[in-house]
């Protein structure tokens, strides 16, 4: 929560100039917005996907996904992994 009020304070500023004509309306402010958005909340976005991964029962995600090796982590995207580890385990009958 506190990246997100500075966020979308700087989002709605960016987006206010353009509606006003201020700044020209066109792709680039839009992409500006986005990109502010990004960079502000991509640490809370991070958190929250080892949070769900929590959340739908993967014991410890990020543990798990840090003992990967090197390789691996680069390879293939932590979702992957942890829909392949469901899938196993409901094919166990585990879920």
């Amino acid at each position: 929560m506190r990246r997100a009020v500075p966020a979308l304070s700087i989002a709605g500023a960016l987006l206010g100039l353009a509606w006003s004509g201020t700044l020209q309306r066109s792709t680039a402010v839009y992409v500006l917005v986005l990109v502010v958005l990004a960079f502000f909340l991509a640490k809370s976005a991070y958190r929250g996907f080892w949070r769900g991964l929590e959340g739908v029962g993967v014991r410890d995600p990020r543990g798990r996904w840090e003992q990967q090796s090197p390789f691996l982590q680069r390879a293939v995207p932590p979702l992957v992994i942890a829909a392949l580890e469901r899938n196993k385990r409901f094919i166990r009958g585990e879920v």
